[in-house]
């Protein structure tokens, strides 16, 4: 009976071995194959972040343009928004001294209409044709 123990542990041990080999195999390979899927997987995403980082920069880069722009326009905008209160000044002073001129003539017309008829006398077509077209 110890003779068919022996011979069992041999065979148990021997096999036990095997066994434990070939599971080893078969978990160094499952290892290997997880570790390939990483390192892809890994590779992919660096690609993924040097894509991203490289569309940012130029996004940064279009973003800066369009903000040079912007300022540009806004300077532009004030300098026509001065240039029109100059406008507008320069037109209420125009109408101003008009209003004036107007005032001045109409003076000159009523001192006119007012003169007596001893006033008239003749006077030559070409002056009386130029006072007469004045405003």
């Amino acid at each position: 009976m110890l003779k068919a123990i022996t011979a069992g542990l041999r065979w148990l041990l021997g096999n036990t071995t095997v066994l434990a080999l070939l599971a080893l195999a078969a978990l160094w390979a499952w290892h290997q194959w997880q570790v390939g899927d990483l390192e892809d997987a890994v590779q992919r995403a660096e690609s993924n972040a040097t894509a991203a980082q490289a569309e940012a920069d130029r996004v940064r880069g279009e973003r800066d343009q369009w903000r040079g722009t912007a300022e540009q326009r806004g300077r532009d905008l004030a300098a026509l928004a001065d240039e029109r209160r100059q406008a507008e000044a320069a037109t209420v002073a125009l109408q101003d001294k008009l209003a004036r001129r107007e005032d001045a003539y109409r003076a000159l017309r009523e001192s006119i209409r007012a003169a007596p008829d001893a006033d008239d006398g003749a006077v030559a077509p070409v002056l009386r044709r130029t006072i007469e077209a004045l405003p």
